[in-house]
């Protein structure tokens, strides 16, 4: 019942991930980290892009700042992976 209802709530384009999964759970996991990475590639982008113009030297930290901490409150998802591949992970992050 709640596989139906998710698959007649979200976007045309997302259904898929919905309708090939049996295992709500599972559905809402790949959902959540769909949307934690759209939304960090969104705010990085802003920061990258972020200018002061003719904003006040606090304005655009105040506006600079915002971005950090939403940034901030998306973490990598977790998972039940293998361990070994959680050390790969953090490996090729300190590199």
């Amino acid at each position: 019942m709640i596989l139906s209802w998710l698959a007649h709530s979200v976007a045309l384009d997302l259904t898929t991930i919905v309708v090939f999964t049996s295992i709500v759970h599972e559905v809402w996991e790949d959902l959540r980290q769909l949307f934690a990475q759209r939304n960090t590639l969104r705010i990085q982008k802003s920061i990258a892009s972020h200018e002061q113009g003719t904003s006040s030297i606090d304005v655009c930290f105040t506006k600079l700042k915002s971005y950090w901490d939403e940034l901030s409150i998306y973490r990598p998802p977790s998972s039940s992976r293998h361990p070994d591949v959680e050390e790969i992970e953090k490996t090729k992050r300190t590199r």
